[in-house]
């Protein structure tokens, strides 16, 4: 099920309802595509139609920021944790291991691929791993992007995992919907996992403030997409939840005909 948050459609359940359903749906290599939804994500949404139809039309959306999950939970009056994608990358790493199910990887840089591929294979000796591609800093050729997807399709994988970072990543899974395999987009989980970057401390991912020591780690390239994001966030957020309450009968008609 989904609800309805800013225009967005967030995938409501439990974390391993989640990933029991990705790996149900990865076994079958049904072909689509699944986001993990962030602030960031969320507020692109909001503003541009054509990202907001991506987000809205993926198999799964997974709520990955706090923010997300708690503004789920206030509006729709139920209990929705946050599942993220640094977590979800590593624990589908290790079902498909004992599925015996296959994963490619698509996306970052080549330092960063090759020492995914080491790690998995020291903690899951057993996963099969497809194959890897890290793509040019450029708009692709007609004929390389082909040549991409023959080299994925051909490995036969289960799993795709998608590092191209937030709109970038989203963008490219919609357009490539005839890679025949489920699709995840994962951002900064490849950095995480491969030991280049550090994750937060677990008092601070669970009072939700991961982004700010994500801020510290970056600050350059963070500080004023926060600084934008975050505080337009919880001025729309809250326009909603003076809607929800005020008019409730058309905040869950609208909720119903999101699109």
């Amino acid at each position: 099920m989904k609800k309805h948050i800013l225009g967005s459609l967030i995938t409501t359940a439990s974390y391993q309802a989640c990933l029991s359903e990705i790996i149900s749906l990865a076994e079958k290599r049904q072909n689509g595509y699944i986001c993990v939804c962030n602030v960031h994500m969320l507020i692109e949404s909001f503003f541009h139609k054509k990202f907001r139809n991506i987000l809205n039309n993926a198999t799964i959306t997974l709520p990955d920021g706090m923010p997300v999950a708690k503004g789920i939970s206030i509006l729709h009056h139920i209990r929705q944790e946050r599942i993220a994608g640094m977590d979800i990358f590593p624990d589908l790493l290790k079902k498909c291991a004992l599925k015996n199910l296959s994963v490619f990887f698509y996306g970052n840089t080549e330092t960063i691929l090759n020492k995914i591929m080491t790690k998995s294979a020291e903690i899951y000796p057993s996963l099969k791993i497809a194959g890897a591609v890290s793509p040019p800093f450029r708009a692709l050729t007609a004929s390389e992007n082909q040549h991409i997807i023959n080299k994925i399709n051909s490995s036969k994988p289960h799993l795709v995992f998608v590092s191209l970072g937030c709109p970038k990543q989203e963008i490219w899974m919609a357009e490539h919907q005839q890679i025949e395999a489920l699709m995840i987009g994962v951002g900064a989980a490849f950095n995480v996992f491969s030991g280049s970057m550090n994750r937060a401390p677990l008092f601070l991912r669970n009072a939700g403030l991961e982004w700010l020591y994500r801020l510290f780690q970056e600050p350059r390239r963070l500080f004023c997409r926060y600084l934008k994001t975050n505080f337009i966030f919880i001025f729309l957020f809250f326009i909603e939840l003076l809607y929800a309450i005020l008019i409730p009968k058309q905040f869950n008609k609208q909720s119903q005909n999101t699109n």
